[in-house]
This record gives structure tokens, C-alpha cells and sequence, in this order.
């Protein structure tokens, strides 16, 4: 069937249960999904709002069809823990 999205793969990230542990530490709330991005990611702070995340890690990249997603949806890409302290850190601080 055309026009279909991928299947999605089993596979997470190796850098992911870091990072959401790191965002759970900064008191947010995680959702893994497998579809469109890796996490949802919820902190009181951010009125009401939600993070989409993407964990990679190392160079990976992201794939074509997160590329097309991303053109629409603001995504953030985090390959370690400190990454997602420090985003964690800016987004509460321009809330």
C-alpha cells in the first residue's frame, strides 16, 4: 500500500534509558512511544505543554522519515544525559 508509514522496528536506542532516567530526575514525566518520536516528555513548568523527543546515539542520524516529521513538529534530538539536563534546564527557563 502506498503513502504508508514504515513499520517500526523493536529496536530503542542504546542511549535512551539514560536520558529518561536523566528527565525523570529532573522531576518530568516520560511516555515512550514508538511512533512518531521516541519520547513524550511532560514537566509542570512547561504550561501545560509536551516535548517531543528523539534519542540517538553517537552520529546517528535521523531517518528520512523522522526528516519529514521534523518540517512540521519541533522535535529534539538528545544523545546523552547531559543533553537532556541541559534542555530540561533551557525549556524551563523560557517557560
Amino acid at each position: 500500500m502506498t503513502g504508508t508509514m514504515p513499520r517500526y522496528g523493536a529496536k530503542r536506542d542504546a542511549s535512551e534509558k539514560l536520558i529518561v532516567e536523566a528527565f525523570e530526575a529532573c522531576g518530568c514525566d516520560v511516555y515512550r512511544l514508538d511512533r512518531p518520536v521516541d519520547l513524550l516528555v511532560y514537566h509542570p513548568a512547561f504550561k501545560s505543554r509536551v516535548m517531543l523527543v528523539e534519542c540517538k546515539t553517537g552520529k546517528e542520524s535521523l531517518n528520512d522519515w523522522q526528516k519529514r516529521f521534523v518540517e512540521r513538529w519541533p522535535v529534539h534530538v538528545v544523545r546523552t544525559a547531559a543533553e537532556a539536563v541541559a534542555l530540561m534546564n533551557e525549556t524551563r527557563r523560557a517557560a
